[in-house]
């Protein structure tokens, strides 16, 4: 090829080649409060941490940085994290599903994350994302821990049941849209694309006599 003809097909080419170089599974996008020194600022996934130079940041992820499972009830995120003294203190997180293409870390997504505590769905998630009570927690909070000494445990403690409790209020009025009852549909579980909730700790579900029944139940439909 003449060296005129390599040199335009390269400059056609680029734009194409650096569009594949940044296609990715979940791309994860923050900023880094101004109070906090970038120097121990990482973000933590599955089994990977990513060190932040920059206080506006953005990274490409693929499946297996994040370990996502297709299941029902996710137990991955993504979290913003400062070491302070060796140990990791969390900044913002977020929670990761199956359908998460991208995520903005702030004070929203790490307060809906707290709120639901790996109890919610994808749909219920972006519900919790657009409630006025977690905004206004995720508002507030940090303000009210702020006031607090930093070896006050009593007063620390104290406030984080508080807001606790009023984060599970906020979850149980937004999950009780549907449920099912798992004992007398214990194969019927919904998958991850589901946009019902599924409240499988229940007291029935939880007992040792559950899994005998159905344990007794398979073995029947067996002989």
């Amino acid at each position: 090829m003449p060296v005129f003809a390599l040199a335009i097909f390269i400059c056609v080419q680029a734009p194409v080649i650096a569009q594949v170089t940044e296609k990715c599974d979940v791309r994860v996008n923050g900023n880094v409060p101004e109070n906090i020194p970038l120097n121990n600022v990482y973000l933590r996934t599955y089994n990977k941490s990513t060190a932040i130079k920059k206080r506006q940041f953005s990274f490409c992820f693929n499946k297996q940085d994040l370990e996502v499972t297709g299941t029902f009830i996710p137990n991955r995120t993504v979290s913003l994290s400062n070491k302070i003294d060796g140990m990791p203190k969390g900044i913002y997180s977020a929670s990761l599903f199956v359908q998460t293409k991208e995520v903005e870390l702030n004070d929203i997504t790490g307060m809906a994350t707290r709120a639901c505590n790996l109890r919610c769905n994808y749909y219920l998630y972006q519900k919790m994302l657009a409630k006025e009570e977690i905004a206004a927690a995720a508002k507030t909070y940090p303000k009210q821990r702020e006031k607090l000494a930093a070896d006050d445990w009593d007063a620390i403690v104290k406030l984080n049941s508080k807001q606790s409790d009023k984060l599970n209020k906020v979850y149980s009025e937004m999950a009780s849209v549907q449920t099912i009852d798992v004992e007398n549909n214990p194969i019927d579980s919904p998958g991850p694309y589901s946009g019902a909730n599924f409240k499988f700790l229940q007291e029935n579900s939880t007992k040792l006599t559950f899994f005998k029944k159905l344990r007794e139940s398979q073995s029947e439909k067996h002989s």
